[in-house]
């Protein structure tokens, strides 16, 4: 969210993917505050202690922070061939939301729950089953 994303975006060839510096940029690993962030540039989780917007020219819109979530930081990783994207050939790692974030207000996106995980097109959790408790399906993590 503190970064110049927009301005980023628009340089030709650049590919922007979402950071994992959550210590100092982005207060937790859930995707959607920072999924919000970016759109809204105010600080989801916090914003009595962080009023108002940061640099609110920066703001992207919905389908450029998802993609900056998906696609983009698979370009960044070199393996937009493999992840990123819903495709044939491609690995199948996806989630179903319990939203469409398209039909909301950018200032709830941080509330999205994640109700199932896909990883290689394998359920790998399942809100109904497993509830918040962090994914079972360890083992195929550790084959991938």
């Amino acid at each position: 969210m503190i970064y110049p994303v927009k301005t980023a975006l628009s340089m030709n060839g650049l590919h922007v993917g979402q950071g994992s510096d959550w210590q100092t940029a982005n207060p937790t690993p859930n995707p959607f505050i920072h999924i919000e962030g970016l759109v809204t540039r105010r600080h989801p989780t916090d914003p009595d202690t962080y009023p108002g917007a940061l640099n609110p020219d920066e703001a992207v819109d919905l389908a450029q922070a998802i993609a900056i979530c998906t696609i983009e930081g698979a370009y960044v990783l070199g393996v937009e061939d493999a992840l990123g994207s819903i495709a044939t050939g491609k690995w199948a790692d996806m989630i179903i939301l319990d939203r469409n974030l398209f039909e909301i207000e950018a200032d709830a996106i941080d509330q999205t729950l994640v109700l199932k995980t896909l990883i290689a097109g394998e359920v790998a959790y399942d809100r109904t089953k497993q509830g918040d408790e962090d994914v079972e399906a360890q083992d195929m993590l550790d084959r991938m």
